[in-house]
């Protein structure tokens, strides 16, 4: 007989989900802000660590629901390190 999963987890690792994706953006956003960028990055990294946690935590269930998880925690690392403004090439020197 399969253990079900229960009703909640799916509701739960979704709205972590969301959470770390949130995070992330206002961690982009607080870049020009000197105020609010220490606090922003620390809860960037607080929910990074969440998202890592739960997608190990829900290895031990028998849906693939860790594949959310899978999904952010790359969204999130390059969302925050690259960086996506255009460089004019007439700008650069040689």
């Amino acid at each position: 007989m399969m253990n079900p999963e229960p009703n909640w987890l799916f509701p739960v690792v979704a709205a972590i989900q969301i959470v770390g994706l949130m995070t992330a953006w206002l961690a982009r956003v607080s870049q020009k802000s000197q105020r609010h960028q220490k606090a922003c990055q620390a809860l960037f990294l607080l929910a990074l660590a969440v998202v890592a946690g739960t997608a190990i935590a829900a290895t031990r269930f028998p849906s693939a629901v860790w594949l959310l998880s899978g999904v952010t925690l790359p969204i999130m690392i390059v969302g925050t390190t690259c960086d996506f403004r255009r460089v004019g090439y007439a700008q650069q020197t040689y």
